[in-house]
């Protein structure tokens, strides 16, 4: 879980990360070294799976993962 939510942290505040995550999102969450749950979680753009995964509640993750459009998901 520590992992997800460093990831998660790193993607809310490092602009190249999402810029590699939006460009393709597999490879990014490839190269992080999650493991597949926690992968598919991020990858499924929902919210729950995603708290679930990195084993905190909504409020806890950067402001920017939860909001910036099409950071999560199917891409735009």
């Amino acid at each position: 879980m520590e992992k997800t939510l460093n990831f998660l942290t790193k993607l809310g505040q490092d602009p190249a990360l999402r810029a590699r995550y939006r460009a393709d999102p597999k490879a990014a969450l490839a190269a992080s070294k999650l493991n597949a749950g926690a992968r598919a979680a991020i990858a499924s753009g929902d919210l729950a799976q995603i708290r679930a995964a990195a084993g905190v509640e909504a409020a806890s993750l950067p402001p920017k993962v939860v909001n910036v459009p099409g950071a999560f998901g199917a891409a735009a």
